[in-house]
């Protein structure tokens, strides 16, 4: 299965067509957000201009919340590890002062290795410092801050954590592309938040978002549609990554909104022309009232094989571009189409046939992409894309 380039959080309200979505900024900023006005990494209360700075980061208001916290570093205030990691990513996220950006990200690396062999350090500072040192290119570093982390907050205090510290592992984990680790924990996560009156929104939002690619692995498509619908009410914005979304919607018909999630992915160029080719087939499936849910012996789809389904389509092609020689697309404007030429009862007929033939057709091909096998090298190979596509 194509796996995120950034594991989707949604933090600050941003939209992920119109803004460069960041897994690590988005994640800081819900932390600063819940973290905001309780602590700093010294363990000390935060002063209340710390605090109006963080509340303007976790709001995703980068431009004012930076200008807060360079007063609060110009006046000599601490130059806490957090605190200079956010100023960090405020720049990073505006694309401003890349020399000023570099400057802070230094000191915020260098504070935040000081302040992690110290005893009282949080899961915070450690899911800041694993941050840094996967983007300045050191990921076994950071690997190792993460599994650090979660050796001394999930394995000795497993029983203790909140429902925060149980989301914040799972972020660590996603770090280290460990989804099949991450999930399990945001489950944990969201066990602990229905236990609060206010949990908050913007992690269990998240936690719904990702624990969604967990149903659409156990092909419960419709509980991860819900999940998605009950994040986004949440945080509308919330990140969910397009290519997974577009499948969750797909098998469960929701096809109209499949299409434009597939659409929103622009990159990379072979993700682009398969997601493109998805979302024609989705179109198609749209047309469709009820599809076949059983394949040609009776089973359900879903029981058969990949070579079984492969076999199925190929079986088909021959038969769809007959239908396709005798009904062209834009035959019925065509005065000198094959179909125009027949008598109308043997027409009707064979329109019924071409429609519940292209019906099984859309079925398979709709069950082979949910198996996440690239539709696109599989059709144009054996040469029916134009079915597809047209």
């Amino acid at each position: 299965m194509y796996h995120e380039a950034r594991a989707g959080i949604g933090g600050a309200a941003r939209s992920s067509m119109n803004r460069r979505f960041n897994h690590f900024t988005l994640l800081t900023a819900i932390i600063a957000g819940f973290c905001a006005g309780l602590m700093a990494c010294s363990g000390q209360r935060i002063t209340d201009p710390a605090e109006k700075a963080r509340q303007l980061y976790a709001e995703g208001k980068f431009g004012e919340a930076f200008r807060e916290y360079q007063q609060i570093l110009d006046g000599g205030g601490q130059e806490e590890g957090t605190l200079l990691y956010q100023a960090y990513d405020c720049l990073r996220e505006l694309g401003a002062e890349p020399v000023r950006m570099a400057e802070l990200q230094s000191m915020a690396l260098e504070r935040l290795e000081e302040v992690i062999q110290k005893e009282e350090a949080g899961l915070e500072e450690y899911y800041y410092l694993a941050s840094l040192l996967y983007q300045t290119g050191k990921p076994v570093e950071g690997a190792q801050t993460g599994l650090t982390a979660i050796q001394k907050f999930l394995d000795s205090q497993g029983h203790q954590l909140t429902g925060v510290e149980y989301f914040q592992l799972g972020r660590l984990y996603d770090l280290m592309h460990r989804r099949d680790l991450s999930l399990g924990l945001y489950r944990q996560a969201m066990v602990k938040f229905s236990e609060q009156e206010s949990p908050p929104a913007a992690y269990v939002a998240v936690s719904l978002a990702q624990t969604a690619g967990a149903d659409l692995e156990k092909r419960d498509y419709v509980a991860a549609a819900e999940k998605i619908a009950r994040a986004r009410d949440l945080l509308p914005d919330v990140y969910v990554d397009p290519y997974r979304e577009g499948m969750i919607l797909m098998g469960a018909h929701r096809f109209e909104e499949a299409v434009n999630a597939l659409y929103q992915i622009l990159g990379p160029a072979e993700r682009v022309q398969e997601s493109q080719l998805r979302a024609k087939l989705a179109k198609k499936a749209q047309k469709h009232r009820r599809l076949p849910e059983k394949g040609p012996t009776g089973m359900m789809l879903e029981k058969y094989t990949d070579l079984e389904i492969e076999t199925a389509i190929l079986e088909l092609v021959p038969e769809l571009h007959q239908f396709r020689t005798t009904f062209p697309i834009g035959w019925k404007r065509n005065q000198a189409s094959p179909a125009l030429k027949l008598e109308e009862t043997e027409r009707k007929s064979l329109l019924k046939s071409k429609r519940q033939t292209e019906g099984r057709f859309i079925s398979l091909n709709l069950e082979y992409a949910l198996r996440d096998k690239q539709l696109w090298e599989f059709s144009s190979s054996n040469g029916y894309i134009d079915l597809i596509r047209k």
